[in-house]
Order: C-alpha cells, then structure tokens, then sequence
C-alpha cells in the first residue's frame, strides 16, 4: 500500500485473504492488521477476508490424481479453493482482478502502470494480461460487467 498515491487509494481495493484453516490463527491475523491498518479499513481501501471452516472438504478423503502424492494433491486442491473463493468475492469489487502474494515487492506506480495498460488495449476482449512471470501473481484480468 505504500507505493500507491492518493488518487490510486480512491480507485482500488486491497482483499487480504486469510486462507488458512486454523481459525484461531486466521482471527490473530485478522486482529492484527486491524491494529496495523485502522485508517486503510476504514477508507475502505482494504478488506480482510477469511472462509469459514467450513467451506473446505475433508482432505483427508480426496484422491490422489497426476501422480501426486497426497500432500500434494491437498495443497493444490486447497489453492484451487481459495482461488475460487477470492475471485468470487472479489468480482463485484472492481473493473480489473489482480492477485498479488504477501512476499512481493510492488514496484512504484505499479497501479497505474496496470490500469493504463489494460485501458489502452485496442480490444476489450482480452482475458489475461502479464506483468510477471510468477504464475498467477501480477496478471490482471477483466472481472464480469
């Protein structure tokens, strides 16, 4: 949040998403970034958000599948879920979706850099835009109108 300016605070909201499955850990979580970001909250510049317990199956009873070993196979059915629950909570959000991980450096301007982008590709019937090599990490998408 600190490389953004003022005008770009005005035009973009910020999800973090607490995806873990320990709901004592994820309210610390939560509990901490409201004590660390009150005025960005209240601005509404940034949401915090976490599924219930709930909302994840058993993983002990999934299957193993492309060779996967377990472990395996529940981490990525894990990260399909969140993903899913991300996207559909933020598709009302805004214009553009873009995911960013709590280990990435935003560079300067990299809001407007993204926007001004996306708004001067001469066709608006693009799906994905690339800023990054990192898999999912930096590639802005067009949300439903």
């Amino acid at each position: 949040m600190t490389e953004l300016s003022a005008a770009e605070k005005e035009d973009c909201v910020i999800v973090v998403f607490i995806a873990e499955t320990d709901q004592q850990y994820a309210n610390s979580v939560a509990d901490n970034l409201k004590r660390l970001f009150p005025v960005e909250i209240q601005s509404g510049l940034l949401e915090i958000i976490s599924p219930s317990v709930h909302f994840y199956p058993d993983f002990s009873r999934l299957k193993e599948s492309f060779g996967d070993p377990k472990e395996r196979v529940r981490w990525r059915t894990k990260q399909n879920l969140d993903y899913c629950f991300l996207m559909m909570y933020a598709q009302s959000k805004g214009t553009y979706y873009v995911q960013l991980e709590d280990d990435i450096v935003a560079r300067p301007n990299y809001f407007t850099t993204m926007k001004n982008f996306a708004l001067q590709q001469p066709s608006e019937e693009w799906m994905i835009l690339e800023f990054s090599q990192l898999g999912f990490i930096g590639k802005p998408r067009p949300m439903p109108k």
